[in-house]
């Protein structure tokens, strides 16, 4: 309606922050990764609920034998405190404890989905977890620069790349996993994004 009468504007700026001191803004890039239902050990997996915060929980139910059950309890064990494990009649109930923090700067957060992946692909193979979650530690992990991704980029303007794997989610509907990565001002978004979905 406003447009019918005025015209467009040349420029723009946001008023929520300092001008002189803040003067650019990096590209945003959010991605929402799908797979099919999980079908290794692996049947649900819950973290985070919104792309740009760091999850501070995260829980899994896995479905294992005694072997990898007593490696699981283990690897949690020396973990430390962020993990609980809870037998049940056929595996066990995994939660983790993280950090939040804001998408923009994920390095200040402990990633709760992101360390529960880890210790599971720790203890699982690849063929046992599932491709997918495989797919999220192998390249994703508890980085949050996006090394293993080839995405990790930075300029003097603007600082580094930052990825923040938000919400992990996996039960009967599939699997789906979001991520907020926040590239450089002179970084190309669309060369970005390639190099994820040739990951992928």
């Amino acid at each position: 309606m406003y447009f019918k009468s005025e015209p467009l504007p040349s420029m723009a700026f946001t008023p929520d922050s300092e001008y002189g001191i803040c003067n650019r803004e990096k590209g945003i890039l959010r991605l929402n990764l799908r797979g099919g239902k999980p079908e290794g050990a692996v049947r649900e997996f819950s973290a985070g609920s919104v792309l740009n915060a760091v999850p501070d929980s995260a829980g899994a139910v896995l479905r294992c034998g005694p072997e990898r059950l007593a490696a699981l309890s283990a690897a949690a064990e020396k973990a430390g405190a962020a993990f609980r494990l809870e037998r049940t009649a056929d595996g066990a109930k995994l939660s983790a404890k993280g950090k939040a923090s804001h998408a923009m700067q994920p390095e200040k957060g402990v990633n709760a989905a992101a360390i529960l992946l880890h210790l599971l692909a720790g203890v699982f193979p690849a063929e046992e977890l599932g491709g997918f979650f495989a797919f999220l530690d192998r390249f994703i992990g508890t980085e949050t620069d996006g090394a293993s991704l080839g995405v990790r980029r930075s300029d003097a303007p603007s600082g580094p790349l930052t990825l923040n794997l938000g919400i992990v989610k996996a039960g009967g509907s599939g699997t789906c996993a979001g991520l907020d990565i926040r590239y450089p001002v002179t970084a190309d978004g669309g060369a970005i994004f390639r190099k994820i979905r040739a990951c992928a």
